[in-house]
């Protein structure tokens, strides 16, 4: 999937949180490499607590998390030079500049008559000045470029006054009237500038404890006498809005509208939302079941929004499942009607619950209205790839964390089978031969798990539940941590730790950089009683490299949930080596499936038709 701003570069200041941080990241989702600006410090007269540099860097971390590329600048936005510095900064760092939003803000409160001089030039500076003087630095390098997006974060305030807020609405009103001054100068330049002013967000300042003793009215006022304000302020049952609102906001004037795009707007005096659809005339959502899928499920998707969603769903059009959760199933032989009423299903699909099984490849030609689809499956990569789907213009979301925890136990499963001598009981149990002997415990085992994402977290927990001491290695350095791992490697170090440990455990997703990540030099680290369990793609392994250790006495054992080729040939050697566990890509596959797929479904449909980012969306560049 291409990003709405795919490739672009985009400057955010006052980005360390609130509405910056959520910009930066709502950028990056949709695959631009963000700049992220803040001060980084106090600032004079601002009754609350400044941002810190440490939340500015959490910030970029979220943003490269994303598979973007991250540049912090520490700066104060009210200074010139200092701006035109960032500006060249991410002009150096990634190659031009192509979107500024202007989000560094500040506030404080007093009436008219009694604010200081100090308070009046903090606020005008920070507010109005710093906003001037960011779009002044990334001017030149837009028009240069032969085009860009501004975006000015104002205020409901832009539009009218509020008791104590004299200085911050006179700022907010002179960032509309800068923006229109700049709209109409940049726009023989191809420079749109526009500004979102939103309702009151729920940010570090309406947090602080000074802001709700203030406004409230007493000391130690609560969150919920500072809601109850809020409600009566505000036209909308809301008392603020979230600042991922208003991200989604910016995203509106940011990228050219696509084919067919249509933006609609709930707009009040006092609030404003948005969310992004291609609709009928009626304003109807249609959502195509491409899989099959139980009668209760389908009635509880159309549960979500039954004024808004239409859901298609004909039994007899699509694959007759084998097992329960199969979303595969047996293609059914339609009839030139029959293909002719499907066909016309997905040409009216807005979004989709799994691809055309008839004709995935031709999607965006027989479905020029979809916009996303989800997908049953966690690594849809390599499918993308081959259909050509992933240089469309549709948005996918994947299955991520749904079979986490059968993964998880099966890698249990693997490690006990072998831990426990399970192929020498079955063959003394054949043999009706009792011999009494010792084996080995999990406990106190190491065992190191390749890719951390939900279904290698909860292997992680699992294992180390059971008293493993749990390595585990990914893409990338990220500060956070996992539950359960005392010791967090990049794939780059994983030959370093290959001899010391008793398992390795493959959750990563298949991508290029993945495709035989262990071969035969990495399998020759392994110890003799190292066991192996794939849970990830076949070909993360030489398979033949794999059968050679496991023949020789190279490693222990595998348990093996995945192949290269599959179904696994009938004269594979893996089908009779006796410390193989074949299990035939159904690890993942249990009767709640498609409950907990469905849940995962219901909680996206809700956030597309708010306008909320998508969970487990697949990014293109990062191949899952």
């Amino acid at each position: 999937m291409t990003g709405r701003v795919e490739g672009k570069v985009a400057l955010v200041t006052g980005a360390a949180r609130g509405i910056g941080r959520a910009c930066a990241v709502r950028l990056a989702e949709e695959g631009a490499d963000v700049a992220l600006l803040d001060i980084g410090k106090a600032v004079e007269t601002v009754p609350y607590a400044p941002s810190t540099p440490d939340q500015l860097e959490e910030a970029a971390e979220a943003v490269r998390v994303l598979g973007r590329r991250a540049l912090t600048v520490t700066a104060d936005a009210r200074d010139g030079n200092a701006m035109r510095e960032a500006v060249d900064s991410a002009i150096r760092q990634f190659g031009g500049l192509h979107i500024l939003v202007a989000a560094a803000g500040v506030d404080s409160w007093g009436n008219a008559w009694e604010l200081s001089d100090e308070q009046w030039d903090t606020m005008i500076g920070v507010n109005l000045t710093g906003v001037w003087q960011s779009a002044k630095a990334a001017t030149p390098p837009m028009i240069q470029a032969g085009g860009g997006a501004m975006v000015f974060i104002g205020s409901v305030l832009s539009y009218r006054a509020n008791k104590q807020f004299a200085h911050y609405t006179a700022a907010k009103h002179g960032v509309l009237g800068l923006a229109r001054a700049f709209a109409l100068e940049l726009a023989p330049h191809r420079v749109r500038v526009n500004t979102v002013d939103p309702t009151a967000v729920a940010t570090s300042m309406i947090d602080s404890q000074a802001y709700k003793d203030r406004f409230v009215g007493h000391p130690n006022a609560t969150d919920e006498e500072v809601r109850a304000l809020y409600l009566s302020w505000n036209v909308l049952p809301i008392p603020w809005i979230e600042p991922v609102d208003v991200a989604n906001a910016v995203l509106f004037p940011v990228p050219l509208l696509r084919r067919g795009e249509v933006h609609y707007w709930d707009r009040s005096a006092r609030g404003c939302r948005s969310y992004a659809e291609v609709k009928e005339p009626s304003g109807m959502l249609t959502v195509v079941i491409a899989s099959p899928l139980e009668p209760q499920f389908v009635d509880r998707i159309l549960s979500v929004a039954p004024a808004r969603v239409r859901v298609c769903y004909e039994e007899a059009l699509v694959p007759t499942p084998r097992y329960p959760c199969d979303h595969t199933g047996v293609r059914p032989v339609l009839s030139e009607s029959e293909l002719d009423r499907w066909r016309s299903l997905v040409s009216q699909a807005d979004v989709m619950f799994d691809f055309d099984w008839v004709e995935p490849e031709r999607l965006p030609v027989r479905a020029p209205r979809l916009q996303w689809v989800q997908a049953t499956s966690s690594g849809i990569g390599e499918f993308l790839a081959k259909t050509g789907l992933d240089r469309s213009n549709i948005t996918f979301t994947t299955a991520a964390g749904v079979h986490a925890i059968p993964l998880a136990e099966f890698v249990l499963l693997g490690l006990l089978y072998f831990t426990k001598e399970a192929p020498t009981l079955r063959r003394w149990q054949l043999d009706h031969h009792w011999q009494r002997h010792t084996t080995g415990e999990l406990a106190g085992q190491t065992v190191l798990v390749i890719g951390l994402g939900q279904v290698g977290s909860q292997i992680a927990r699992s294992c180390s539940r059971l008293g493993m001491d749990v390595w585990g290695a990914r893409k990338g350095w990220r500060p956070d941590t996992v539950e359960g791992i005392s010791r967090l490697i990049q794939l780059s170090e994983i030959r370093e730790a290959l001899p010391q440990v008793d398992a390795l455990v493959l959750a990563c997703p298949y991508t290029p950089e993945t495709h035989h990540l262990i071969t035969r030099e990495e399998l020759e680290l392994l110890s003799g009683q190292a066991v192996v369990v794939n849970v990830a793609r076949g070909a993360v392994i030489d398979q033949p490299a794999l059968i050679e250790a496991l023949t020789s006495g190279g490693i222990k054992g595998a348990a093996l949930d995945v192949f290269e080729t599959e179904p696994l040939e009938e004269d594979s050697p893996l089908w009779d080596l006796p410390n193989v566990l074949v299990s035939p890509h159904s690890a993942s596959t249990v009767a709640s499936e498609n409950q907990r797929i469905v849940d995962l479904f219901v909680d996206n449909l809700e956030r597309f038709l708010n306008g909320s980012p998508l969970r487990n969306r697949f990014y293109t560049q990062r191949g899952y």
